[in-house]
């Protein structure tokens, strides 16, 4: 790989890398019982308002990153990578028009594809960590799903980066749901 291509590869691990730290923050906050007025509720309700938007912007740069790994880096995708892209580019569409009309429902449409890509990923990681699945997907492809074709800090591959991708999207939009069910019943259960 070109230095430029081994950049953005590096720039592209180091996001995913503060969407995982995210994933565990929204994790832990979600779970925390809190007050209405509390700093903790203040930023779950800053995901919360600004959920879409974040999803758009997650779902746009795991697209772009994808495009880039097999447009400009000429890594060539295994069949477990079409399958997560399959899932993961209508995420792009979605929330985009989910912003321009500002519809949060966008997040209810894209929790089903967000778990079935995360599905697909969480299985890819598994077969580029062990040798005992590697040469299923071979069987279906030249390209083995076993194959790490990159790998940065130690653990960061493709399918890292799309299962960090659909689970920081899953986080974002639970965040919401908890959110406005909370807001909601502190309002005695009138909705907005």
């Amino acid at each position: 790989m070109t230095s430029f291509n081994e950049s953005i590869g590096i720039v592209l691990s180091i996001l995913t890398m503060a969407a995982q730290a995210l994933i565990i923050f929204l994790a832990g906050a979600i779970s925390i019982p809190r007050k209405a007025e509390s700093g903790l509720a203040k930023i779950i309700g800053f995901f919360s308002d600004h959920a879409v938007l974040f999803s758009l912007i997650v779902a746009s740069v795991a697209t772009a990153g994808s495009l880039f790994f097999s447009e400009v880096a000429h890594l060539v995708p295994c069949r477990l990578c079409w399958f997560q892209r399959i899932a993961m580019y209508p995420h792009v569409i979605l929330f985009a028009v989910a912003v321009w009309k500002k519809d949060r429902g966008a997040l209810t449409t894209s929790f089903i594809l967000s778990v079935i890509g995360a599905a697909i990923a969480g299985y890819h990681v598994y077969e580029q960590q062990t040798e005992v699945a590697a040469g299923v997907c071979s069987i279906f492809s030249d390209i083995s799903c076993g194959q790490k074709q990159v790998e940065y800090f130690g653990y960061v591959t493709i399918p890292v980066m799309a299962l960090t991708a659909f689970v920081l999207i899953l986080m974002l939009a639970l965040a919401s749901w908890v959110h406005w069910r909370t807001d909601s019943s502190e309002r005695g259960g009138k909705t907005v």
